[in-house]
């Protein structure tokens, strides 16, 4: 926590969802005990969890996500 201690951080904003949780075991204990805040990017699921994102409604056909639908 050297580099936080220099130039502190105050919040960050990685991907967080129901089926990216491994920030759970890890980063949020580090977060709470430095007083960083914590904004999660994509929720639901980069769409996938929000019931609009189908493998058809996916126009790119290098759009990683339909590899997850």
């Amino acid at each position: 926590m050297k580099a936080h201690a220099a130039h502190p951080v105050t919040c960050i904003q990685p991907e967080y969802a129901l089926f990216t949780r491994d920030v759970e075991a890890g980063l949020l204990p580090v977060l709470r005990q430095n007083g960083i805040g914590f904004v999660s990017y994509s929720p639901l699921g980069r769409g996938l969890r929000a019931g609009k994102l189908t493998r058809e409604s996916i126009q790119d056909d290098e759009d990683f996500r339909r590899l997850l639908s």
